[in-house]
């Protein structure tokens, strides 16, 4: 589920999971199903009775962490989620994965929503201040290596902080 030590591990490279998961951290390396805590939304299939009793999707959330806030609170029913091999997903567009204001306005927002509801003040307090720490270090470092555009995808997720702290 979205952590702390899961964003670490995302700005780290995902090197928390390789060193967990040598062959595959992202996937399900297996021909066997596997207890997991969570899986992407693009591949999520979730009993239609099960979804009514969780009732749905949470309105708070806009297009990023509804399926992160709907498999937690499965999960706090007592469910368990499970990578499943032979199940097969293909997702066709990707577009959310392109950068834009918005997009990353949503991620932002969607993100703050589901720290504020699953965890603490003082974790959703730190979890921020470690993303914003990161986020000034990636830009540094794009300026050194001359990654423009990365750079600038990551100013603008700092804006974003600056910007909901003024409201």
């Amino acid at each position: 589920h979205p952590s702390i030590i899961q964003e670490v591990d995302f700005i780290c490279g995902r090197i928390i999971s390789k060193l967990a998961h040598p062959k595959d951290a992202n996937y399900n390396p297996t021909d066997e199903p596997r207890q997991v805590a969570y899986v992407c939304g693009a591949d999520l299939m979730v009993k239609r009775q099960i979804f009514e009793e969780m009732e749905g999707f949470n309105p708070e959330y806009f297009l990023y962490y509804e399926e992160s806030d709907l498999q937690r609170r499965m999960e706090d029913a007592g469910y368990e989620m499970h990578s499943v091999p032979q199940a097969r997903a293909i997702h066709l567009d990707g577009q959310s994965f392109r950068f834009t204001e918005e997009r990353e306005t949503h991620v932002f927002n969607g993100r703050n929503t589901y720290f504020r509801m699953h965890h603490s003040a003082v974790y959703h307090y730190a979890s921020n201040l470690i993303n914003k720490s990161a986020l000034f270090a990636g830009i540094l470092l794009c300026s050194l290596i001359g990654a423009k555009e990365k750079k600038e995808k990551y100013r603008f997720r700092l804006n974003l902080y600056r910007k909901s702290y003024a409201q």
